[in-house]
């Protein structure tokens, strides 16, 4: 379904991992940017199956994602990324 395309997550949280998962059955190429990772992101990491760019968002972490994923373990999103999502269609 995807084909590989370039899929970014903000953080590394457990909700992050349920859509993760998900989408790497659908053919989703991942990055991962968060400074913490739930440990099945750390397992899908080792194994080489998402890329893990440990450190906060900065802008321009988004250039070239077909989806981002804002998915915080709160109910809202940083006030940064979202800013930056505007004209992204959500997931």
């Amino acid at each position: 379904m995807f084909g590989g395309r370039n899929v970014v997550s903000d953080w590394g949280g457990q909700v992050a991992f349920r859509k993760i998962r998900t989408l790497l059955d659908c053919g989703a190429s991942v990055t991962v940017i968060s400074p913490v990772l739930h440990p099945d992101l750390s397992e899908l990491a080792s194994r080489k199956s998402i890329q893990v760019i440990r450190r906060s968002y900065k802008s321009g972490d988004l250039k070239g994602a077909f989806i981002v994923i804002a998915a915080t373990d709160t109910k809202k999103p940083t006030a940064k990324l979202q800013r930056k999502r505007v004209g992204l269609a959500p997931w």
